[in-house]
């Protein structure tokens, strides 16, 4: 009994499935991962890391180790029933492919 009530928590508490997907921007494709909550409210939130060459994680290019502080702010936010969505920005983790312009 202990097993399934346990198991029914975590169901409750836990995203119902996060997925890696690609936005395709003026030719170009970004990609990013979407955290569909297990209790949707029909609510959804875009997060994008801020300056500098940080990933859709929170996690900065040539700072030690990680601290993927946006994704736990992602797992946190949709605990509490919200969508999210992360993005790499372009040049940066898996959207590394599509380089940046030099002006």
């Amino acid at each position: 009994m202990k097993s399934l009530l346990l198991s029914v928590a975590l169901l409750t508490c836990s995203p119902l499935f996060a997925e890696d997907v690609s936005i395709s921007v003026e030719g170009k494709t970004l990609k990013g991962e979407l955290t569909v909550a297990g209790r949707s409210k029909s609510q959804a939130v875009f997060i994008l890391s801020g300056s500098g060459p940080t990933d859709r994680d929170g996690n900065t290019l040539g700072a030690p180790g990680k601290n993927n502080s946006l994704k736990y702010l992602a797992e946190a936010i949709s605990n509490e029933g919200v969508t999210t969505l992360r993005v790499d920005k372009r040049g940066i983790g898996a959207s590394s492919a599509v380089a940046v312009r030099a002006l």
